[in-house]
C-alpha cells in the first residue's frame, strides 16, 4: 500500500442542524448578470398635482398679500377706501392679516417644494397650512361681518347710489368678498387634509425617507 493516497480529502464538518429542521446552507448572491436591483417607489400622481397647486397658490399668495399689507397705506380715491383708511381698527386687522396671509404662503410655498422631493417635511408643512388656513377663515368671517361690512353700509349710507357706489353693487361686492375666501380658505385645506392623510401617499413618503412604512404604525 502506498503512503500517499489518490483518494479526495473528507469534506469539511458541517454545523449541527437546529432542533426541528435540516440545516441551510446561506444562499450564495445571484452571480445573474441580468439580476436587477429592485426598483424605488413610485411617487404617487397625487403627490405631484398637489405640489405643483400649492406652489402655484404659494407664490400667487406671496404676491397679492404684499398689496394687502401696503392697501391701507395708499392714497384714496374714492369714499369707500377713506372710509377704510380712516378707520384704525380696519388697518391694523388688515395689514395684521396680510403679514399672516404672507407666511404662510411661504410655508405652503415650502411645502410645495418639499412634495416635489418627496420629503416627509413637506407633507408636515401642507397640513399645517391646511389647518391653519381653516382657522384663518374663521378670522377672516368675523373681520369682514364685524368690521368690513359696517364700514360699507355707512359709506352707503352716507352717499346713495352715488356714481362710485350704484345701488345694489354693496350686496355683490359683500358676496363676492366672502365668495372668493372659500377655495383657499375652505375648500382646498380640506382637501389637503384628505389626501395628504391616503395611505399610499404616507407609505411613500415613509419609505422615501427611510422611516417606518405605515403598515409598522406610522401616523398623522
Amino acid at each position: 500500500m502506498s503512503q500517499f493516497s489518490d483518494d479526495p480529502p473528507p469534506p469539511p464538518p458541517q454545523p449541527p442542524a437546529p432542533e426541528g429542521g435540516a440545516y441551510d446552507a446561506p444562499a450564495a448572491p445571484p452571480s445573474s448578470p441580468y439580476f436587477l436591483p429592485p426598483e424605488p417607489p413610485k411617487k404617487p400622481a397625487t403627490l405631484m398635482v398637489f405640489a405643483i397647486i400649492n406652489l402655484i397658490i404659494g407664490g400667487g399668495g406671496l404676491c397679492c398679500n404684499v398689496f394687502s399689507v401696503i392697501q391701507p397705506f395708499m392714497p384714496a380715491g374714492d369714499p369707500m377706501n377713506e372710509a377704510f383708511n380712516a378707520d384704525k381698527t380696519y388697518v391694523i386687522m388688515t395689514v395684521g392679516m396680510g403679514i399672516v396671509s404672507m407666511i404662510m404662503s411661504g410655508v405652503l410655498l415650502a411645502g410645495g417644494i418639499g412634495l416635489l422631493q418627496g420629503k416627509p417635511w413637506g407633507r408636515l408643512l401642507t397640513l399645517g397650512w391646511a389647518v391653519t388656513a381653516i382657522a384663518q377663515f374663521m378670522v377672516y368671517l368675523v373681520y369682514v361681518f364685524t368690521i368690513v361690512f359696517p364700514i360699507m353700509d355707512k359709506v352707503v349710507q352716507n352717499a346713495p347710489n352715488t356714481p362710485a357706489m350704484p345701488a345694489g353693487m354693496i350686496g355683490i361686492m359683500k358676496v363676492m368678498m366672502i365668495g372668493a375666501a372659500v377655495p383657499t380658505g375652505l375648500v382646498y385645506p380640506g382637501l389637503l387634509l384628505f389626501f395628504m392623510n391616503v395611505p399610499v401617499v404616507k407609505k411613500f413618503l415613509a419609505k422615501a425617507s427611510g422611516g417606518p412604512s405605515q403598515e409598522s404604525g406610522m401616523n398623522w
